[in-house]
């Protein structure tokens, strides 16, 4: 798949052998823990209504510009498998009733193509539906907030030298075998998006993206 104004990018994909810090927010005890991320969630969202609707611009960790491509392969051991690349393309974002709008067109390299459907809150909180119609479900945020869950997923590692930020499921080496197949990660990374994401054997991992329509 080739697209003008791509740029490649190299990434080092978090992998089981590395395990992330935890969030400061985090507590050994279930109910503190839970009782922290209620706190940090509301102060978080009552904060981002006060000061406006956010722009899911480059300052963000989820850029919705119209014209971007992003195009990713899936991975396995390490490896990239064959025939596996797909180009996600942002092709429409509108405002509706106070509400970011956007769609994004998935396009394999078999020829088949999907749909993404994204909506932005005031507060800065992103759903997506992949299928239209249907129910929208807690996708990311565009300013990440440590210690703050997103539907299964909890903001727990930072990178400040490479402006990534990861998302899990849990802490992959305190999970039993069985729940450790289950274990699932999204990484953001600060002007381009969502940069890898799966389990920690099989994950899709971005390669090479362009924001807007630059050449």
């Amino acid at each position: 798949m080739e697209t003008a104004g791509y740029r490649h990018l190299e990434l080092a994909v978090w992998s089981k052998d590395k395990e992330p810090q935890k969030a400061k927010a985090q507590s050994k005890h279930a109910e503190g823990i839970m009782l922290k991320k209620i706190v940090i969630i509301m102060s978080f969202l009552l904060l981002k209504s006060c000061t406006g609707q956010l722009t899911a611009d480059t300052s963000t960790y989820f850029p919705l510009v119209v014209g971007s491509v992003w195009e990713y392969v899936q991975m396995m051991d390490g490896e990239v498998i064959e025939n596996s690349s797909f180009q996600d393309s942002l092709v429409e974002l509108i405002e509706k009733d106070s509400v970011l709008m956007g769609k994004k067109i998935r396009t394999f390299e078999a020829g088949h193509k999907s749909k993404l459907l994204y909506k932005i809150k005031n507060s800065g909180l992103v759903y997506l539906s992949l299928i239209e119609g249907s129910q929208y479900e807690p996708f990311c945020l565009l300013i990440p907030e440590d210690g703050v869950s997103i539907g299964r997923y909890t903001y727990n590692t930072r990178d400040e030298s490479t402006n990534t930020v990861l998302m899990t499921t849990g802490s992959y080496k305190e999970l039993e075998y069985e729940k450790q197949l289950q274990w699932q990660f999204k990484e953001f990374r600060k002007g381009i998006g969502l940069t890898a994401w799966g389990g920690s054997e099989i994950f899709m991992k971005l390669i090479k993206y362009r924001i807007g329509n630059d050449e």
